[in-house]
């Protein structure tokens, strides 16, 4: 995938909203709702699998993403609900204007969370050192965290929506409780690792794609569902969809 800047102007080359790619066009235009470079690799990968002439092409989300999440029963109807708003109007609208062959538009928009065992919070970044401590000893002790991808794609045409197909992806992250029982050791890891700071800016207060990962045993679910874009439940959609275009 080559990308070229040339149709942005200064400022858009600081903070671009679309980045174009040098492929051929097919009978639909593929737009990614999100400006997360891992999640561009996995579609990428997606696409690489389904036909590589597919364009794909990046917005960046408009939502504010500010919903109260106390006004919802389970974390996982946050994240439904927040994944369903991404595509808003505004979107909508943007990649309107921006396509002008009369081509159908699928829009792929994703959202990715952690939550605690029984799903009734969703974890946040810890507010200072002490509280990632403890923030992390408590999801020791609860043995695992789950993490929760959602997935919406929509397909647009002339500024109508035609379809939307929404997924939910878990991923159950198992952590090393034995951690709980060395922290009498000369060597607390979970302190040594809070002093690092690496989880401050972190959900949940570790990045498990980092120094994070030891004190992760396994993870039951699919790898990419962690990384932010569900690689099988992802795919196997936008089949679904592009054989009915």
């Amino acid at each position: 995938y080559i990308f070229n800047f040339t149709n942005l102007n200064k400022n858009q080359k600081k903070t671009p909203h679309f980045i174009y790619l040098k492929i051929m066009s097919t009978h639909f235009n593929l737009l990614l709702n999100s400006t997360s470079p891992r999640r561009l690799e996995i579609l990428s990968k997606i696409i690489s699998l389904i036909d590589s002439k597919i364009i794909i092409e990046i917005i960046k989300p408009t939502f504010e993403e500010d919903l109260n999440k106390s006004d919802f029963d389970t974390s996982k109807d946050y994240l439904l609900e927040n994944t369903k708003r991404k595509c808003c109007g505004s979107v909508i609208e943007k990649a309107t204007f921006q396509f002008t062959d009369g081509k159908p538009i699928i829009i792929v928009s994703a959202d990715t969370i952690l939550t605690n065992s029984n799903y009734s919070k969703v974890l946040e970044k810890p507010d200072n050192a002490k509280h990632n401590y403890d923030m992390i000893v408590e999801q020791v002790e609860d043995s695992c965290v789950i993490c929760m991808t959602s997935v919406q794609v929509t397909v647009i045409k002339d500024g109508v929506v035609l379809e939307k197909h929404q997924t939910l992806s878990e991923a159950k992250i198992v952590l090393d409780k034995s951690l709980l029982e060395k922290r009498n050791d000369k060597i607390d890891l979970i302190q040594q690792y809070v002093n690092s700071g690496e989880g401050l800016d972190a959900a949940g207060g570790f990045k498990i794609q980092e120094t994070g990962s030891f004190m992760v045993e396994k993870i039951d679910g699919d790898f990419y569902t962690v990384v932010g874009l569900p690689f099988n439940s992802t795919m196997m959609t936008l089949i679904e969809v592009i054989n009915k275009l």
